[in-house]
């Protein structure tokens, strides 16, 4: 088993991060997925990433911050770096989803990484779990151009604060679909706008989300 840079004291944390959803459901034996670690391990790498952002650039303003971290732990980053360490061959996956382009699918590749830096966090510390995800986004640290770029959760908090001086509230409000191929609508609402969005992931959900509502409100408040 791939030990992806870190060697795990515990094993079986190891292949709980690479069992997909689709394994639990058909395979005998097979009790739990990524899907507990997963939660985990997005919080884990949001707060190394906020440390780094806040102790690597102390000019930056709170809104540059923000644009940075966002960069930093956005879906397609997390998916890149999974390709970088080939984590798609060592994910444990159903046949069906296999054969429906499930190993190269983004989603899973996004959940397996942030699993897998749940059960390093579980098996040692953060300050362990911190060197090993400091590795693997190393090259993404050097391109402060990337990071300054905004995304549309970047671009409606910024809005928002100088239009409304508040901030963007996002809630899931129902996912649908098989564990394994779930379908997100999250709401984001600004001071008297709410819509929703529809992804692949809650994180993919609160970019579209947010992209539909700072356009829906600028066309509103210009008009």
């Amino acid at each position: 088993m791939e030990d992806f840079g870190y060697t795990f004291k515990n094993k079986a944390l190891l292949e709980i991060a690479l069992t997909h959803p689709s394994i639990v459901v058909y395979q005998d034996g097979v009790t739990e997925s990524y899907e507990r670690m997963e939660f985990l391990g997005d919080s884990v790498l949001s707060c190394i990433m906020a440390e780094k952002v806040y102790q690597d650039y102390p000019s930056f303003s709170e809104g540059e911050l923000s644009v940075a971290l966002a960069n930093l732990v956005k879906a397609q980053s997390i998916v890149k770096i999974a390709q970088e360490i080939n984590i798609a061959n060592h994910i444990e996956m159903a046949l069906g989803e296999e054969n429906s382009g499930g190993r190269n699918n983004p989603n899973n590749l996004e959940n397996a990484l942030e699993a897998l830096i749940g059960a390093i966090f579980i098996d040692s510390n953060y300050s362990t779990v911190k060197k090993v995800v400091y590795q693997w986004w190393s090259t993404l640290f050097k391109d402060t151009k990337a990071l300054s770029k905004k995304d549309s959760k970047s671009k409606l908090q910024e809005f928002a604060q100088k239009k409304f001086l508040v901030l963007p509230v996002y809630k899931v409000e129902e996912m649908t679909g098989a564990d394994h191929d779930p379908t997100f609508i999250v709401s984001v609402t600004v001071n008297k706008y709410m819509l929703t969005g529809v992804g692949s992931s809650r994180k993919n959900a609160e970019q579209n989300a947010a992209k539909l509502i700072l356009k829906k409100i600028i066309d509103e408040e210009v008009c």
